[in-house]
């Protein structure tokens, strides 16, 4: 089963792909969606069907509890910032209360 959040004229809604296109499921995202126990029972629903050619597809999950990030993910990027290769993955989390420069928190950032 593939699964996609997509923007609609009622904002996001999760979907599931089918051969006809996305069907529209009856949550905000994907995340809200897998928060279900139940959850590939719940995203078979029936709902509108929105053609895959031109869908608007939205973040998977548009509120992430918690964001990874990995720096020099990739041989050549080690050797062309350090000139050697790492020996350990550098990198970083960032939470929906991590405060940024600007004083606000990193979840007044995602739109």
């Amino acid at each position: 089963m593939k699964l996609a959040t997509i923007r609609t004229n009622r904002g996001t809604r999760a979907a599931r792909l089918t051969a006809d296109g996305y069907v529209e499921l009856d949550y905000a995202d994907v995340g809200e969606l897998l928060a279900h126990d139940d959850w590939p029972s719940r995203a078979t629903a029936d709902g509108d069907v929105h053609p895959t050619r031109g869908a608007d597809l939205a973040p998977v999950v548009t509120r992430p509890g918690k964001v990874l990030c990995v720096g020099l993910n990739y041989r050549t990027h080690i050797l062309a910032s350090r000139g050697c290769c790492a020996t350990s993955c550098s990198g970083s989390a960032m939470l929906p209360t991590t405060s940024t420069s600007t004083g606000s928190t990193a979840s007044d950032h995602v739109s």
